[in-house]
C-alpha cells in the first residue's frame, strides 16, 4: 500500500500542479509532457525511502499499523524533506532562465515537487 500510496502522490502532485497554474494562466509547453515522468520519478524514490523505513519496522511485532506508519515516516522523513527541498529549489532556480518554455517547465515542476511532497506529509499526519 505505500508503494500504490507514492505512485498516487505523484500522480494528484501532477494533476494539481497542472491545475493549478493552468488557473493562473501559466502557459502550457510541449516539453511538459515529461512532467509526469520527472515527477513520478521523484515519487517513487520517496516511496522507495519509505519501504525502507517500513522494512526496518517488520520485527517490531507489538506495536500498531498507525504506530509502524509513524515510525515509518520518522525515520524516512528527513531524507523526503531532502530531497523535496532540493528538488524544488533546483526547479526554482530554474524559472530564471531567458528561455519561456523552461521558465513554464520549471514553474510546474516546482509546483508538482511540492505538491508530492505535501501529499507524503498528509498522509503522515492521516495514520500518526
Amino acid at each position: 500500500m505505500v508503494a500504490v500510496a507514492g505512485i498516487l502522490a505523484a500522480t494528484l502532485a501532477t494533476l494539481g500542479s497542472f491545475g493549478l497554474l493552468s488557473l493562473f494562466g501559466v502557459k502550457y509547453v510541449n516539453i511538459l509532457g515529461a512532467l509526469p515522468f520527472l515527477v513520478l520519478g521523484i515519487g517513487v524514490d520517496d516511496m522507495f525511502l519509505l519501504m525502507s523505513a517500513w522494512s526496518e519496522t517488520i520485527h517490531k511485532t507489538q506495536l500498531t499499523v498507525p504506530a509502524r506508519v509513524g515510525q515509518t515516516f520518522a525515520g524516512a522523513g528527513i531524507g523526503i524533506t531532502i530531497t523535496s527541498v532540493t528538488d524544488f529549489v533546483a526547479f526554482l532556480v530554474g524559472t530564471g532562465s531567458v528561455f519561456g518554455s523552461v521558465t513554464n517547465f520549471c514553474l510546474y515542476a516546482g509546483v508538482a515537487v511540492f505538491f508530492c511532497y505535501l501529499c507524503n506529509i498528509r498522509a503522515n499526519n492521516t495514520f500518526t
